[in-house]
């Protein structure tokens, strides 16, 4: 087809609207649009057949993978592992559509999860595998999850003190600290050795066999004893330090203090202190002791030439006991020692009214230990029933003492 080209001139001219229709009506024209229309049809067929195939390829079911009928059997060559064993050849088959490429996905999923470098080296080969073999491979992992769940040991649970435990150590703590027969307030655990024995001589207490062959219960229960002895010894240290005043300007010799609680006020702050409810009695033993703690309070602190080191004030109250039954080996001449510093206690703090005091545990003193028992069989020696006058001559005979393990002793 021959096409006629205008002349410049012939384009320069200006046209009007009507030359536009007059060209397009000539017979030329109708061809040129006629073959148009032909070529875009042909364009449109042509991206017809191109979407049908790829709805074709799309549809069409995944190749089947032929598998072990027994477990732990190898699967054909070729074949991938069903395991968790990620680096493996995939199919060999051919495949009418790639797999999508998710392998940036993954690292971005990698770094906002901050996966270990496995890890992350897992997810990108999980990523890589067609969706088949990401779910044997999942159903894989949840069988050793659920493996690992079965031999997991679950922790015991924690044990509860019975009531009844509780209540006789809130009961019988205060009495063994506050008894003057006892042998160390802290060395050796003394006092938790005693309020064991007790248990064990009373059955109906609540720590029966059962609770003792059991590690962790038993463990748990004398935790909370040496928990119960600590609270009574920091208290007794408090009051001790709060009974001691100041010293009266007025005394030349410096000795006498103001503002402070003679030995039977004392024994009465701790007695209402460490019991509220068990009503103790203030005894003449249980003073002497008493004043012995006081002045070794206020005494400086003994060297350990073992440790280096200053012991502390329950360490040092433990090894002068000690030392104190070492150099006085009779109930009597020991008796006489805790006399004396109960009446030199009496002048330095104010004398008290010693005779009113009963020298052992009356009717109103609970009788339910040993400590109590011994306490109130200590009845006032010879020396105490002549009515000597003198903190020295009252305490003589009445005050006892312990053996170096505990044990109590006359």
């Amino acid at each position: 087809m021959m096409f006629m080209w205008k002349s410049k001139q012939d384009c320069n001219v200006t046209r009007s609207p009507h030359f536009f229709l007059s060209t397009w009506s000539t017979p030329h024209s109708f061809t040129l649009l006629y073959f148009s229309f032909i070529l875009f049809d042909l364009i449109r067929r042509r991206m017809l057949d191109n979407i049908r195939d790829q709805m074709r390829q799309s549809s069409s079911p995944p190749p089947q993978i032929q598998q072990s009928p027994v477990y732990g059997h190898s699967t054909p060559s070729g074949s991938p592992s069903p395991l968790p064993g990620l680096s493996h050849a995939h199919s060999s088959g051919p495949q009418k559509r790639p797999l999508e490429d998710m392998t940036q996905f993954a690292n971005s999923v990698s770094c906002s999860t901050k996966l270990r470098k496995t890890d992350h080296d897992n997810l990108l080969e999980f990523a890589q595998l067609p969706p088949a073999e990401q779910r044997i491979w999942m159903a894989a992992k949840t069988l050793k999850l659920c493996e690992q769940q079965e031999n997991l040991n679950p922790p015991e649970v924690l044990y509860v003190i019975p009531k009844k435990i509780e209540t006789r150590i809130a009961q019988q703590s205060p009495i063994i600290i506050m008894d003057p027969t006892i042998s160390a307030y802290l060395s050796g655990d003394v006092p938790v050795n005693l309020l064991l024995k007790l248990f064990d001589m009373n059955a109906n207490w609540g720590l029966d066999a059962t609770i003792q062959e059991n590690k962790s219960k038993l463990d748990l229960i004398v935790s909370r004893m040496h928990k119960k002895f600590t609270g009574h010894r920091n208290v007794m240290k408090l009051t001790i330090n709060n009974s001691l005043g100041r010293l009266d300007p007025t005394d030349a010799l410096g000795t006498r203090h103001i503002d402070v609680l003679n030995i039977v006020d004392l024994c009465g702050e701790l007695v209402k202190l460490h019991d509220k409810k068990m009503k103790l009695t203030v005894t003449i033993p249980m003073c002497a002791r008493v004043a012995y703690l006081r002045v070794v309070f206020t005494e400086k602190r003994t060297f350990s030439v073992k440790d280096q080191q200053e012991l502390s004030y329950w360490d040092d109250i433990d090894a002068d006991l000690a030392c104190a039954r070492q150099d006085y080996p009779t109930a009597k001449i020991l008796s006489k020692y805790f006399g004396m510093i109960l009446a030199n206690d009496c002048s330095v703090y104010g004398d008290a009214n010693l005779d009113i005091i009963p020298k052992s545990g009356g009717p109103a003193a609970p009788m339910a230990s040993p400590l109590c028992a011994v306490t109130s069989a200590l009845a006032a020696t010879p020396a105490a029933a002549t009515g000597t006058p003198g903190a020295a001559s009252t305490i003589a005979g009445a005050v006892t003492t312990g053996d170096d393990e505990g044990n109590l002793s006359n």
